[in-house]
């Protein structure tokens, strides 16, 4: 009754809060790829359905520095559905810290590791 006891306990409260940590971790790459104009680097944090649908290059991305500044993120409302998720990303920029952009962002779970797929309204 134990054993039965502490698999559902895990499914139910270990393995969300798990799920929810790997998914803040993965925000967080995406947002340190962004500020060091790592086109690349985030091309690899991209669930494979989104890869080449808005392709970002390192120079767009410092574009997007020099016009907007950095990025800073946070994120709440993480809802995890087996291999798939949504949370709340709320993303500001250095140079306009008073505008917040919250959008709901989508994730998937490919080969074991979380990827990001981009606004939920885009991730197919």
């Amino acid at each position: 009754m134990l054993a039965v006891g502490g698999v559902l306990g895990y499914k139910r409260v270990i393995a969300p809060k798990l799920a929810e940590n790997q998914i803040k971790t993965l925000v967080q790459n995406v947002t340190n790829a962004q500020n060091n104009a790592d086109g690349q680097g985030l091309l690899q944090l991209d669930c494979e359905r989104a890869r080449g649908q808005n392709p970002v290059t390192s120079q767009m991305l410092r574009n997007d520095i020099d016009e907007e500044g950095t990025v800073a993120t946070t994120v709440t409302n993480v809802h995890v559905t087996g291999d798939r998720a949504t949370a709340t990303v709320t993303t500001t920029r250095s140079k306009s810290p008073d505008d917040h952009m919250p959008e709901t962002w989508s994730f998937v779970k490919e080969k074991g590791s979380w990827k990001w797929c981009g606004r939920a309204d885009n991730s197919g």
